[in-house]
């Protein structure tokens, strides 16, 4: 597998940690990364160096490690008609990044934006939700109309009003 050097440099400087956490052996060559292992730990592995190479912290990268989590992306581009997208990411983003913390800690889930994507690493039922709340806010929805919707969504326990979140907004 071929990555940037940014992501490379976080694969050398984590590789112990990715090797011990996912039972799998990293052999790096110059721009060029090999795993062994067995099947499911490759595959592990694979999801996350695609968390690193998104901009995902380690810790947050290493979370793809248990099956119940799920990488989710969520292209702007395909959201939004419009043509400059720096609006939409600044909404995303919020004064000083508060506005992706707080999507981040309302759901429960590692948010990050980068270029025109948002990527969001969680359980299945969280990443619906918080990308039906960052669809919303793609699309213009009001801050405080989807953090509201992401202050419901945290309350709620039962399976049967989670699906009723999972629909759009």
């Amino acid at each position: 597998m071929n990555f940037e050097r940014e992501t490379l440099f976080k694969i050398r400087r984590n590789k112990a940690k990715i090797e011990k956490k996912l039972d799998v052996k990293i052999v790096l060559r110059k721009n060029d990364v090999e795993l062994k292992g067995r099947e499911d730990e490759v595959y592990a592995a694979e999801r996350v160096f695609l968390a690193l190479e998104r901009n995902f912290s380690i810790d947050s990268a290493l979370l793809l490690a248990n099956e119940e989590y799920l990488l989710e992306d969520i292209y702007i581009k395909s959201i939004t008609k419009r043509r400059n997208t720096k609006l939409v990411k600044a909404r995303i983003i919020g004064k000083d990044g508060s506005t992706l913390r707080l999507l981040s800690e309302l759901s429960n889930c590692e948010i990050v934006l980068h270029e025109n994507v948002v990527s969001i690493i969680g359980n299945f039922d969280r990443i619906k939700i918080a990308t039906n709340a960052i669809t919303s806010l793609i699309q213009g929805s009001k801050q405080a109309n989807v953090y509201a919707y992401l202050e419901k969504a945290r309350r709620i326990k039962r399976d049967d009003e989670i699906e009723e979140l999972k629909k759009p907004l």
